[in-house]
């Protein structure tokens, strides 16, 4: 059975990146890592806004460790990505080079085996071409604040799971839970408790939740919507309250 797509979103900006993005990319380096004072870029304190995330890491000057080398004008050039991809290989890592797709026969042409590619090609489908692990398929989409991102798809197994973040240390729970669902990749999960509390974990995105608030009856169970990206809950008393891409249609109360 077909793994599913999974969303990836890049940005120059973090702060246009919405928070529960299953996959997020940003740069090591360059002119927006964060060494650069003169953009609001990616520093560790970037990163640690996207808990839950898989993290992808781009280079934009040949990096070593980074997940992807940038390949483009202005940033890595076909030759540059392919002497960076055979020290990659040669650390004991798996490299992936981004291009578009008219440069991508080149690019082939010149790097080894064992690389992986995310094909830029701006046709608005998400999906991914034949031998590629991801594609960006929009560019300068708004995003959060005004400020633009770049969507992305994965083929669901590209970068890798499980999730490399640290487990949530334990927490005591307000009320008790009611329901936990799991993520399509397995590799997460929701809990959902009867104050509306939702905690998300590994690949299972956050996107909001009724914690703090008074309900008129307690949440009884909860569900996913299919992309992942959002999620229903219900009360005793019929109240539906939707989160993320969840539509809300209506309720009997």
């Amino acid at each position: 059975m077909p793994v599913p797509l999974v969303q990836m979103i890049d940005s120059v900006t973090p702060a246009g990146i919405p928070k529960g993005t299953p996959v997020v990319a940003g740069y090591v380096d360059g002119p927006y890592g964060p060494s650069d004072p003169f953009h609001s870029g990616w520093n560790a304190d970037s990163w640690s806004q996207f808990p839950g995330s898989q993290m992808v890491t781009i280079t934009t000057l040949g990096a070593a460790g980074a997940r992807v080398y940038d390949i483009e004008s202005g940033d890595g050039t076909p030759s540059q990505g392919a002497a960076w991809a055979r020290r990659e290989i040669a650390a004991g890592r798996r490299p992936t080079l981004y291009c578009s797709l008219s440069v991508w026969p080149g690019l082939k042409a010149l790097a080894p085996a064992g690389v992986d590619y995310w094909i830029a090609h701006y046709d608005g489908i998400p999906n991914i071409p034949a031998g590629a692990v991801a594609k960006q398929y929009a560019q300068n989409v708004p995003g959060l604040g005004g400020h633009n991102i770049d969507r992305s798809v994965t083929n669901g197994q590209w970068p890798a799971h499980p999730i490399p973040n640290p487990p949530e240390p334990p927490m005591p729970l307000a009320k008790p839970a009611v329901e936990i669902v799991g993520t399509k990749s397995g590799q997460g999960y929701w809990i959902f408790a009867q104050d509306g509390g939702v905690f998300a974990y590994g690949d299972a995105g956050f996107f909001g939740s009724l914690g703090g608030k008074t309900l008129a009856a307690p949440i009884v169970g909860a569900t996913v919507t299919a992309s992942g990206l959002g999620y229903w809950m219900v009360g005793a008393d019929g109240g539906v309250f939707a989160f993320g891409d969840a539509p809300f249609k209506g309720a009997p109360t």
